[in-house]
């Protein structure tokens, strides 16, 4: 078996890299776009208790960190 040119390893390595990051930038979104919910609905419970009238607000926080039950 014959060594892969120096070329192509570093095209693969970049490849590799860029996906990486484009992964980890993606999970980060949605990680910030659950927060960001999450922190929405806490502060429209927070609005609604204060207030007795119009609808309750039916927000349950839910763990997940995957810890099983």
């Amino acid at each position: 078996m014959a060594a892969a040119p120096t070329s192509r390893l570093r095209t693969i390595a970049i490849i590799g890299a860029v996906a990486a990051v484009g992964i980890g930038l993606t999970v980060r979104r949605q990680s910030n776009a659950l927060r960001a919910n999450e922190l929405a609905q806490q502060q429209r419970r927070a609005a609604s208790s204060a207030t007795t009238t119009g609808s309750p607000n039916l927000y349950v926080s839910v763990d997940r960190s995957g810890g099983g039950i």
